[in-house]
């Protein structure tokens, strides 16, 4: 009996069709990994600028319900904002969401929604404390 040395067709055409499911399942691995990392990127690059101009319209003491819509000026021409502060459930509180997004394509965008007293008023200014001397501290 002698024995043969080397691979059979039937063993050649297995291993090249397992070689070939596992590239389809590497490629797509790949092609969700491109696209979670794009989603990634989107979302680091517009979420700062959402956050900035959120935090700008709640430092007013007093904001008024409406829409508002711009741009982020000449340093980042390609996005803009909208802005909308609608009445909530409770008469006292506001509802502000920030929407920021891609000019070239607007479905890139995030959303920051947040509630606000209608009305922040200014802490009132620290009352001198006296001291057992008689002077006054601040």
């Amino acid at each position: 009996m002698t024995r043969r040395h080397g691979f059979t067709l039937l063993e050649v055409l297995i291993a090249a069709l397992v070689m070939a499911l596992m590239l389809v399942a590497l490629t797509e691995v790949i092609g969700r990994s491109i696209k979670a990392y794009q989603v990634v990127q989107r979302e680091t690059e517009l979420l700062p600028l959402a956050q900035s101009k959120m935090d700008e319209i709640l430092k007013e003491p007093v904001i008024q319900l409406g829409e508002d819509r711009g741009n982020y000026g000449a340093e980042l021409p390609q996005y803009e904002w909208e802005a909308v502060i609608e009445a909530s459930i409770d008469p006292n509180v506001l509802t502000v969401r920030v929407r920021a997004f891609e000019l070239e394509r607007p479905e890139n965008q995030i959303i920051l929604t947040c509630l606000r007293r209608a009305e922040v008023l200014p802490l009132p200014p620290p009352q001198p404390t006296e001291t057992p001397t008689g002077g006054a501290t601040l």
